[in-house]
């Protein structure tokens, strides 16, 4: 009873920046929810149910403003779906401990990335996106959302961005695509 207001502020906190940048905030919540003191195994499996709408309400919005790009969620989905299955089911021999320490170092590796070379919606996109690169980067994406027990999108989006060349917007509104659909066999 004594976590249920530190779980309810994580929540609120997650939900509002979920809200604000148009991402679901498992892989945020996980790290977060290990601070409060909830049980790693726990902190990785909670939050990945509360994306789905997350993801669904903000690839909705992406997808009225045309910034989706449905060939490459359909190439994203061919691998990313057995690749979330593949990882979701490597959990059971992987500690909580070391799915929270993999998510922190992806995110914070993620985070000095983008600082090292930050990305404007204004960059012209790069060379149309290859099958096989989508395919890659969706394989990757998606054994990563299984194992760490989120939808996918912290990663999807940074390499849509960085390997497919797509704008910044069209990233984020792809990579909720995709995720919404990533967080079904890994919830399950």
């Amino acid at each position: 009873m004594h976590l249920l207001l530190p779980v309810l502020l994580v929540g609120a906190g997650v939900g509002f920046l979920g809200g604000l940048l148009g991402k679901g905030g498992a892989a945020i919540a996980t790290p977060l929810l290990v601070a409060v003191g909830i049980p790693p195994m726990i902190a990785v499996a909670a939050p990945l149910p509360a994306t789905l709408p997350a993801t669904l309400f903000a690839a909705d919005g992406y997808r009225r403003s045309g910034m989706v790009d449905w060939q490459v969620v359909r190439w994203s989905l061919i691998a990313g779906v057995p690749a979330t299955i593949t990882g979701a089911l490597l959990t059971r021999w992987v500690s909580g401990g070391a799915l929270v320490l993999v998510t922190d170092a992806v995110i914070a590796g993620l985070g000095v990335r983008m600082l090292l070379r930050p990305a404007s919606n204004s960059e012209i996109a790069g060379p149309e996106p290859t099958r096989a690169r989508i395919l890659a980067v969706a394989a990757v994406s998606g054994a990563a959302a299984g194992l760490l027990a989120n939808s996918g999108g912290f990663l999807l989006a940074p390499l849509f961005v960085a390997v497919l060349g797509l704008r910044v917007k069209p990233a984020f509104g792809t990579s909720l695509a995709v995720a919404a659909v990533l967080a079904v066999p890994g919830t399950l």
